[in-house]
């Protein structure tokens, strides 16, 4: 099946699941850069990657893997922007409370906070864009 993103911002999202299949950091920045690939392919103006959120109380994740993923995919995911999903979380780094009710998926808050997010990044985004055709 083949998409056209001509002229479209494409959001790439990774979840804790996703993680949690292999705790080989490097196989899993392969595998988001083969996908991120793949949707070059069909011509998107710019792929965004909104890196890795938080948890909170839960025993099946780890934030302080969470964390060495979010620092490693910074340096090396291939897309053109990556936004920090770090204003979820509490004082503390975890996920903060008013935006999960299970502590590892959002809910409407968190979503509402997350579309937020997403619509400053592609505002901040699209602006640059524009703003070197300018000049």
């Amino acid at each position: 099946m083949k998409f056209d993103f001509s002229n479209q911002y494409v959001f790439v999202f990774l979840g804790t699941n996703d993680i949690c299949i292999t705790k080989d950091i490097s196989c899993i920045c392969e595998t988001i850069n083969e996908t991120i690939s793949l949707i070059r392919g069909n011509n998107p103006k710019k792929v965004i990657f909104l890196n890795l959120s938080n948890v909170n109380g839960r025993m099946d994740r780890d934030n302080n893997f969470i964390n060495v993923c979010k620092k490693y995919f910074q340096k090396q995911i291939q897309a053109d922007h990556i936004v920090n999903l770090d204003s979820l979380n509490d004082i503390y780094g975890c996920l903060n409370r008013e935006y999960t009710d299970d502590g590892l998926h959002l809910n409407e808050k968190g979503y509402e906070i997350l579309k937020n997010i997403m619509e400053r990044e592609l505002k901040n985004v699209s602006c640059g864009f524009c703003n070197r055709l300018k000049s």
